[in-house]
């Protein structure tokens, strides 16, 4: 189980996500919420999702005009929601639902880079982390968190940067970096 956050490029609209990145990579499967099995689903606190909504927040304070796509659905959805509502982060984080494992490399192909600050919560975390491979692949600086197996798919100032998943202010500077 694979959940996917991608640091879309800052130059998309939010009103014309869809086909911007359809432009860029081609037209998106329709989802058909009945096929699960076939999506990337899992939205958990301990992926981090939280902190990168923090931080495209602080980094939008700081004039960097960072555009911030959530796919996946799960148990953290109302939270986040909650979360982008009450900072103010509506036209720059943008949870778009479920991705198809068929349309994966397409948007992180259309993105600038990959970004999953997981951190360990009661004892939960992040296993091997086969989406930092799969961003790798296409090319993408990975952004991940040091708890967990994330050390086996990301080689930190290599492939990518990481960061604490618990500091925002690390992921803030990850980020920057």
């Amino acid at each position: 189980q694979v959940s996917n956050i991608i640091v879309a490029p800052h130059e998309w609209v939010v009103a014309d996500l869809p086909r911007q990145f359809a432009e860029r990579t081609g037209p998106i499967r329709d989802v058909d919420w009945a096929l699960e099995k076939d999506v990337r689903t899992v939205l958990a606190r301990r992926k981090g999702f939280d902190q990168m909504v923090r931080a495209v927040g602080r980094l939008r304070a700081e004039g960097i005009p960072l555009r911030y796509v959530i796919g996946g659905i799960g148990e953290d959805a109302d939270y986040l929601d909650g979360l982008i509502r009450d900072l103010e982060l509506a036209n720059a984080v943008h949870r778009i639902g479920p991705i198809l494992e068929a349309d994966l490399p397409r948007w992180l192909n259309a993105c600038d880079a990959f970004a999953m600050p997981n951190r360990e919560i009661n004892g939960d975390n992040e296993g091997f982390g086969m989406v930092f491979i799969e961003a790798s692949a296409c090319g993408k600086p990975c952004l991940a968190g040091i708890d967990g197996g994330t050390a086996a798919a990301v080689k930190d100032g290599e492939t990518g940067l990481r960061v604490n998943g618990k500091d925002t202010g690390a992921v803030t500077s990850g980020l920057r970096d």
